[in-house]
């Protein structure tokens, strides 16, 4: 990964931004959805204990979420593969690797 960014680097010069994303993915609605076992979405509210013990219990449900947070961070924010510029002006590149954080949520680290 190291040798990637330095080529991106040496190609397009220095990173303008550094930026880490952290979707809460045990309070968002779409999140729960995708971890409760219901077909229908009903938005209905759960204390912290339910939320967390249903995202801990579908693992496969909080990295969809992540993906599809993933997917429209760079979509819309960054504005790569859209006819926008993005919120931090054209995007001439991005390089962002996934780690987990001591609770098992995933982060992203992206340069910009």
């Amino acid at each position: 990964m190291r040798n990637e960014i330095w080529s991106m680097i040496s190609y397009l010069g220095a990173p303008s931004w550094f930026i880490t994303l952290s979707p809460a993915d045990n309070r968002h609605p779409i999140s729960l959805y995708y971890a409760d076992k219901d077909i229908e979405f009903k938005p209905d509210l759960k204390t912290s204990n339910e939320r967390n013990l249903l995202v801990a219990q579908n693992p496969v449900a909080a990295a969809r979420f992540f993906d599809l947070m993933i997917r429209m961070f760079i979509k819309h924010v960054l504005g790569v593969g859209t006819e926008h510029s993005g919120l931090y002006g054209d995007t001439s590149g991005y390089y962002g690797t996934v780690e987990q954080q001591g609770h098992l949520t995933l982060h992203l680290h992206t340069v910009l």
